[in-house]
C-alpha cells in the first residue's frame, strides 16, 4: 500500500511521512527541494526504502494508472479566513488533488510539534506568532501527532498495523521535548524561517 503525500517537507506532510513509513506503508513523498530545512528533512527519509520522492505530482502521475497509489493527501498552508493553520486535502487521484474536485478537506488545528516554523520564544501556526509555552499549555491547541494519527487512520483504515514504533511522548514533558528538539536542530529550523 501506497500514499502520495503532496508538501511532504512541510512541517506537516513530514509528520504524516514520518508516520506513515513508521507504520510500514510505502509513501511517495512529493515537495521541491526549495531551501536547507527541506534538504535537511530529506535526509532523514531519502534513504528509507519504502520512501521515493519527486519534485511535482506531474512525475509520478504513471503510478496512478496502475492502481499502485491507495491515497493521496495534500497539506497547504493556512490562509487568514477559510484556513487559518492549514488545510488537509483528500483525493483518490492525483487529477482530482490538482484540480480540488472531490476531495474531502480538513482543516488544520490550531497545532505544535517538531518541525513547526519557530525560533527560540515563538511558534508561528499559520500567521500567527505563539510564545511556544502558552501554545503547548493552550486547551484550543493540539499536539500535531495527535492530529496527524486521527486523519491517517480514517485514510489508511487501518488502526492496528504493525511494524511501526510507537511514540511514546505524552507521558513525558512536551514542552521540554520540544524545545530540546529546537536547540538539537536549531540551524535547521533556522533554514526554514522566513523572518
Amino acid at each position: 500500500m501506497a500514499y502520495v503525500i503532496d508538501s511532504c517537507f512541510h512541517w506537516i506532510g513530514y509528520h504524516m511521512v514520518q508516520h506513515l513509513l513508521n507504520k510500514g506503508f510505502e509513501v511517495i513523498g512529493v515537495d521541491a527541494l526549495e531551501d536547507e530545512k527541506k534538504e535537511a528533512l530529506y535526509m532523514f527519509v531519502g534513504r528509507n526504502s519504502c520512501f521515493q520522492h519527486f519534485h511535482t505530482l506531474g512525475e509520478i502521475e504513471r503510478y496512478s494508472d496502475r492502481g499502485q497509489i491507495d491515497g493521496i493527501i495534500g497539506v497547504t498552508e493556512g490562509n487568514l479566513h477559510d484556513y487559518p493553520y492549514g488545510q488537509i486535502k483528500i483525493a483518490d487521484s492525483i487529477h482530482e488533488l490538482q484540480e480540488s474536485k472531490d476531495i474531502e478537506n480538513i482543516r488544520v488545528p490550531l497545532s505544535y510539534g517538531e518541525w513547526m516554523p519557530r525560533d527560540e520564544t515563538y511558534g508561528f501556526p499559520g500567521d500567527h506568532q505563539i510564545v511556544m509555552e502558552d501554545l503547548v499549555e493552550s486547551e484550543s491547541a493540539c499536539y500535531i501527532e495527535d492530529f496527524i494519527k486521527e486523519i491517517l487512520e480514517k485514510v489508511t483504515g487501518n488502526t492496528h498495523r504493525t511494524g511501526g514504533k510507537s511514540n511514546d511522548i505524552a507521558a513525558r514533558d512536551l514542552a521540554g521535548h520540544l524545545n530540546d528538539h529546537f536547540q538539537r536542530h536549531k540551524h535547521i529550523y533556522m533554514a526554514g524561517n522566513s523572518m
